[in-house]
């Protein structure tokens, strides 16, 4: 907790500092078997589940991305399952953002920014973007997300509690989800043509900690049949959030695998001046 603690509150001294622990405690065993520019493929249990393992600092002062694409998996035959239904052809790719509301009932604070990122991503897909409401009717809502490539969820997400799991947040007046997009109703989908699944909400990538059979928002779309899913361990920033994730999106547009295209974006965030590590820190590829 310290690291995301850090990574939060903008500490960077603090962050790199604890990052560099991490390192020392999780991968100096076995980086001599870490070649440069291979895939790290990382199976955390219930304690490690929090760790942003691309964000570990070595030695010699580089973050475990600047080195290597790395990718969190339930289990070895669920990532060697999922690695064989990833497509490589790069055109004509449909995407599907999915916009929840700005603002939730009884808040103040809105994401002022959705739009501008919505509109971000779908312009590096040009004609094949399709931008909907979370409210739409059941029957188009599966339908465009059945057809869909990709899937680009905008909005809030619930952080799952000890008696609830995680959803991501629809809206009050929704007939077909109520306010919440729960794990469960995002288990029932179908995802059949579906490479990859963004999520730019706050802490998808985090379950509960209780229970054998707890499931975050991410591994929900998992069981919906996605192969990717890139989800986030802690709250985000709405602004950088709406400078990160278009910039993901370039590079899924252009063909990379989402932890390449991951990749690629956290590393042109860790060379920007000033940037803050809470932002391309929280930031996971989870599934292959």
């Amino acid at each position: 907790e310290g690291l995301a603690d850090s990574a939060v509150a903008c500490d960077a001294a603090q962050f790199r500092r604890s990052s560099a622990i991490l390192y020392a405690r999780l991968f100096a065993p076995v980086a001599d078997e870490m070649d440069d520019d291979r895939t790290i493929v990382v199976v955390p249990d219930a304690t490690l589940s929090a760790v942003p393992f691309a964000a570990l600092l070595d030695p010699d002062g580089h973050y475990v991305v600047e080195k290597h694409a790395v990718v969190v998996a339930p289990s070895a035959s669920v990532y060697t399952r999922l690695q064989s239904r990833r497509q490589t052809d790069a055109r004509g790719l449909r995407l599907l953002v999915i916009s929840g509301p700005g603002r939730r009932a009884g808040e103040l604070a809105s994401l002022g920014a959705t739009w501008r990122e919505n509109q971000a991503v779908a312009a590096a897909y040009g004609r094949d973007a399709i931008v909907a409401p979370a409210t739409e009717d059941r029957v188009s809502f599966d339908a465009n997300a059945a057809s869909a490539d990709i899937i680009h969820f905008s909005g809030h997400a619930d952080a799952p509690e000890d008696d609830t799991e995680g959803a991501l947040v629809t809206s009050g007046e929704s007939e077909m989800f109520g306010t919440r997009l729960d794990v469960h109703r995002i288990a029932a989908l179908r995802l059949p043509r579906t490479r990859a699944v963004i999520l730019a909400a706050c802490a998808t990538a985090r379950g509960r900690d209780r229970g054998p059979t707890s499931i975050s928002v991410a591994r929900a779309f998992l069981a919906a049949g996605a192969p990717s899913v890139v989800a986030t361990l802690w709250p985000i920033e709405d602004n950088l959030s709406a400078d990160f994730f278009p910039r993901l999106h370039h590079y899924l547009a252009r063909g990379l695998a989402p932890a390449e295209a991951l990749r690629a974006t956290q590393i042109e965030w860790i060379r920007r001046p000033g940037a803050p590590p809470g932002m391309w820190a929280a930031v996971q590829v989870i599934g292959s």
